[in-house]
């Protein structure tokens, strides 16, 4: 991951989520404004009196959206990651209606915010 930051911020902590699909990064500098050139995940942004704090989605790609689904949900699960952009609207309705005895939290939302991310990009 290259995270370009602005010469006046700094990186405070960073920290993946268990899964690998969020990223957040904890940052300060003296303006108030995001020093990241990466595609943010619009799930979380909190802006702190001296920076602020940003969940992105790691190099975000069909790729990684299967390999969370296989560290994370049971094989027995009948849910098939898509492997282009036809299939990322009934991929995430699915998703978003499993529970939580039927997908950890965690990958749910990490899933979540690949899927999210595909879908916002240019």
């Amino acid at each position: 991951i290259a995270i370009r930051m602005d010469p006046e911020g700094s990186v405070r902590d960073v920290a993946l989520s268990p899964f690998g699909g969020r990223l957040a990064v904890a940052w300060t500098n003296d303006y108030g404004t995001s020093p990241f050139s990466v595609i943010p995940y619009s799930g979380f942004k909190q802006v702190l009196a001296e920076g602020s704090v940003d969940v992105i989605t790691p190099a975000p790609s069909f790729e990684l959206l299967s390999d969370i689904q296989t560290l994370c949900l049971p094989e027995s699960t009948a849910l098939t990651a898509p492997s282009d952009d036809d299939g990322l609207r009934d991929y995430l309705e699915t998703v978003e209606s499993l529970s939580d005895d039927q997908i950890p939290p965690g990958c749910k939302a990490d899933l979540l915010a690949v899927v999210e991310t595909l879908q916002t990009r240019e």
